[in-house]
């Protein structure tokens, strides 16, 4: 787990602080701690991943990332996903 805890606001997380997590078929897992501003409207000045450090986790060949700032910490209710899944088929 690549730690970026601690950043302010709009703060890039470069190649360096994911290279050292970046491996082949690896599942990169990025800790940024934004997730305790969920609800907040600082919620969405959150860090991002640069462009080059993108690039590296997918040069990589990580099989999969995710970051703590992001949804993926609140996902919604299998019903609702459902739900809209189904309606933007029929439409």
């Amino acid at each position: 787990m690549a730690d970026a805890r601690g950043l302010g606001p709009r703060a890039p997380i470069g190649p360096e602080a994911v290279a050292p997590y970046a491996r082949a078929g690896a599942v990169l897992l990025i800790a940024t701690g934004w997730a305790r501003h969920w609800g907040e409207q600082e919620y969405l000045a959150h860090p991002y991943l640069t462009p080059e450090a993108a690039a590296l986790i997918v040069e990589a060949g990580c099989a999969r990332s995710r970051s703590t700032r992001s949804a993926w910490t609140r996902p919604r209710p299998r019903s609702s996903r459902r739900t809209r899944s189904c309606a933007a088929r029929t439409s």
